[in-house]
């Protein structure tokens, strides 16, 4: 490569870069922790009872903090990577990956009830994007993903190949086939690793899921329900995804790359191109984990509540009228509200109060 390409290169990747930091500055103008009429309360402010994990007021900010700390050192060695190889690498690439999956996060938190602490910072309660969400769609999200799904892959792929892999003769079936063998691996630690963060994060006050189904949940009923089988377990779909794409064969190829060599064979594929395969997988897998959620939100079966409500300076996200018959008042119904539920067949007893009077 000539000198002038380098230099040609470089002015590339520095306008590209400068375009990416102002495009985020522009976004950052709009973060906000103002609920406004949509979703904010008028009378209640945010005096609320009982104690978060370790009596910690916080979690909020570390939550935000570390969000944004791991999405940096991700990053950091993924450029840092691309630099010395001069392209960008199969790491770099499943970041920004993951990260991109924040287009989604709206339905994420709508399809399972997902009510978030109103401090934490987030976009504008009025952008039609962020309507979707439940009360508010949380800013740290889009730094999250990276932890949420780059981490659980990464200790997949160490553990199949440092742990797993040596122990196997040449015939065993793992050997004979290591995509499923993988696959099986991925799924089990994320079940286990997706359920300890969540459940630590829901207990932190964080946030809660509001409804959940009965079956596949639990401490149902209670402030810290969780549907473990229906978060915890669909969530191995996008995770599989990650890890199969990620995985480098003894041939030194990343999923991803043999994908695209079987999709174009003999044509190479540029990073670009490899991004455009990542971004379709993550995000068709993490629509298949959507739709059991949306099928169980739409049919009204979530017909647990998580008392007491936790958040009292925002409205409480009733989308089925399931609290507003069991008493409360200041209720929101939130995108694509319904099916409404008969009062004679939901919970009568007065709901408990989380807040101070």
């Amino acid at each position: 490569m000539s000198a002038s390409e380098r230099d040609r290169r470089a002015v590339r990747r520095i306008a590209a870069g400068v375009a990416a930091g102002a495009f985020v500055a522009v976004l950052l103008m709009f973060v906000t922790t103002d609920l406004g009429s949509r979703s904010g309360r008028s009378s209640t402010g945010p005096a609320r009872l009982g104690e978060p994990l370790f009596g910690f007021d916080g979690w909020i900010y570390v939550s935000e903090v570390s969000a944004v700390v791991v999405f940096i050192v991700a990053m950091t060695i993924g450029l840092v990577q691309s630099y010395r190889q001069g392209r960008a690498t199969i790491g770099l690439l499943m970041v920004l990956g993951a990260t991109s999956l924040y287009w989604l996060d709206p339905l994420a938190n709508w399809a399972p009830y997902a009510v978030y602490d109103p401090r934490l910072m987030h976009w504008p309660v009025n952008w039609p994007w962020a309507n979707l969400s439940t009360n508010i769609e949380p800013l740290f999200g889009a730094f999250g993903y990276v932890g949420l799904y780059l981490v659980p892959a990464m200790i997949s792929i160490a553990v199949f190949q440092r742990m797993i892999l040596p122990r196997c003769s040449p015939t065993s079936v793992i050997r004979k086939h290591p995509l499923a063998s993988l696959a099986l691996v991925t799924a089990v630690i994320t079940v286990v690793y997706d359920a300890f963060l969540e459940i630590g994060q829901i207990r932190a006050h964080v946030y809660q899921y509001s409804q959940v189904p009965p079956f596949g949940s639990i401490f149902a009923g209670t402030e810290n329900q969780f549907p473990l089988l229906w978060e915890s377990g669909l969530t191995a779909v996008p995770l599989v995804c990650a890890s199969l794409l990620w995985w480098r064969d003894d041939t030194g190829k990343a999923g991803v790359e043999r994908l695209a060599m079987r999709l174009r064979p003999g044509r190479p594929t540029g990073s670009a191109g490899l991004f455009a395969l990542i971004f379709t997988i993550l995000s068709l897998g993490y629509i298949v984990y959507l739709i059991p959620l949306t099928i169980i939100h739409r049919a009204g079966w979530a017909s647990e509540l998580s008392q007491p409500w936790r958040y009292c300076e925002s409205r409480v996200y009733d989308p089925n009228g399931r609290w507003a018959a069991a008493g409360e008042r200041d209720t929101l119904a939130g995108f694509w509200p319904g099916p409404y539920i008969d009062p004679s067949t939901t919970q009568t007893t007065p709901v408990v109060s989380g807040c101070r009077p």
